[in-house]
């Protein structure tokens, strides 16, 4: 596999840390060589906050993003301060009730109504980023959905693996829908 990097953005509370830290964990276990780093402000919730994933079959150089594949963007101000970095050919992958790409961006996008689709399918309020996960499964080959979903089952927090699973399994299936 050739180095890829992802980008979760946007703010504190909508587990951007863990669903990096789940694909970070995916694919080294996989036997993938790969760095995960995270920066978010002082606030606990609603500040912004942004974790890092590259994944490469080759070791790798340089730990930091420098021009993202994918950029999973789940609000407005996570995509303002991440856009610049998404490479030529990269993917918007984007909260639809969120975000909203700027005139001119002529990339390739995806829009889906993640909050929405957590919460569906948990049945209550759940952060977004296992549906978005989930999405990001079905628009890239670096993961597959159960390798994904073996990881989450060990790392969500206690009494959330139900939940988690059919949001992952929920944004998998919307996001296939728009291929």
């Amino acid at each position: 596999m050739k180095r890829a990097e992802v980008r979760f953005a946007g703010e504190g509370g909508q587990g951007l840390i863990l669903a990096a830290v789940i694909l970070a964990e995916t694919a080294a276990r996989g036997g993938l060589h790969v760095v995960q780093s995270e920066q978010y402000g002082p606030e606990s919730r609603g500040g912004t906050t942004w974790a890092d994933v590259i994944i490469g079959g080759d070791e790798i150089d340089y730990p930091q993003a420098t021009e993202l594949d994918v950029l999973v963007a789940l609000s407005g101000k996570g995509l303002e301060r991440s856009l610049a970095l998404l490479g030529p050919g990269g993917l918007l992958l984007g909260d639809a009730a969120r975000v909203r790409p700027p005139n001119g961006f002529d990339g390739r996008r995806v829009l889906l109504p993640f909050a929405e689709i957590s919460r569906k399918a948990a049945g209550r309020a759940v952060p977004p980023n296992m549906a978005a996960l989930g999405a990001l499964a079905a628009l890239t080959d670096f993961m597959s959905i159960e390798a994904i979903a073996e990881t989450m089952a060990r790392r969500a927090p206690a009494g959330t693996a139900a939940a988690n699973l059919k949001a992952l399994e929920s944004g998998h299936a919307a996001a296939r829908a728009t291929m």
